[in-house]
């Protein structure tokens, strides 16, 4: 009977620890399983996440294209010199002087700033007569413009001059040299 007994227990033992190594199998199996479910959930989501913030870039530039168009507004492009130089000569009838725009240049480096990384720079000079209020008020036109305008040299000079009855007329000359620092070259 201990013989029976002892094969029992053997036999039990050799059953169990084949239970217990096969749920050890599928406990492996299960874990290597689950974690490559995981790794496909994350792939997934990541691609979730790039579609939406994709969508929502192209929504960002689809909202702010008033926006950039309005800032591309303070900037000249090459096409869009003759029309800078017509709305600065639009100033002289805002003030009340006399503009002539004698030079306009595009420089590979700015005057001000001699670096080899430098951006190309309109470069302008103009001159203007008209009385001292006029010329006072055109400058300030100048400066106040919506655009990135350095004034190199600003020289005023008085001018008296006699008219036909005796009278002295006096007008103030100015000679501005302008760098426009927001130029786009194409």
């Amino acid at each position: 009977m201990n013989n029976k007994i002892n094969q029992k227990i053997i036999i039990s033992g050799i059953l169990s620890l084949l239970a217990l190594g096969s749920l050890s199998y599928l406990f492996i199996l299960i874990r290597n399983k689950n974690a490559h479910a995981g790794a496909i959930a994350n792939d997934i989501a990541t691609a979730g996440t790039r579609a939406a913030d994709t969508a929502k870039l192209k929504r960002a530039l689809e909202d702010s294209a008033n926006a950039r168009a309005d800032i591309d507004l303070y900037f000249v492009d090459q096409n869009g010199v003759a029309d800078f130089l017509t709305s600065l000569e639009a100033f002289g009838p805002q003030s009340g002087a006399k503009i002539s725009i004698s030079n306009a240049d595009i420089n590979d480096k700015s005057i001000s700033d001699q670096t080899d990384k430098s951006p190309k720079t309109l470069k302008i000079s103009m001159s203007a007569t008209g009385t001292f209020s006029q010329i006072y008020r055109l400058e300030k036109l100048i400066e106040n413009a919506p655009y990135d305008l350095d004034i190199l040299r600003s020289h005023m000079v008085r001018s008296d001059t006699l008219d036909s009855k005796g009278n002295t007329q006096t007008s103030w000359n100015l000679s501005l040299d302008l760098e426009l620092k927001s130029f786009k070259a194409s």
